[in-house]
């Protein structure tokens, strides 16, 4: 009998505190700055997802080569580093 009344406690005092902690965390779900901070997730995962079928579908072959003033300009930006960070 004692065992019986005991399971009963405690399983309706399980049954409370599960209640409680539902109750604050739908209010937390609900509130203003938590449905900011999920659509702003929500939007970055969609972003990511567009950027990511965007760079699947582009293959390098379709990029433009560079011309040999774009090519030689970069040369010379690399030597010109090289040169500065040498002097420094």
């Amino acid at each position: 009998m004692l065992e019986i009344l005991i399971t009963l406690i405690l399983n309706k005092s399980v049954e409370v505190i599960l209640k409680l902690l539902l109750e604050k965390i739908w209010v937390w779900l609900l509130t203003d700055k938590s449905f900011q901070r999920l659509n702003h997730f929500l939007k970055m995962q969609i972003f990511v997802l567009y950027l990511d079928w965007i760079l699947l579908k582009t293959s390098l072959k379709s990029l433009p080569e560079p011309s040999k003033r774009e090519q030689f300009r970069h040369k010379w930006l690399v030597v010109k580093e090289a040169t500065v960070s040498f002097m420094v």
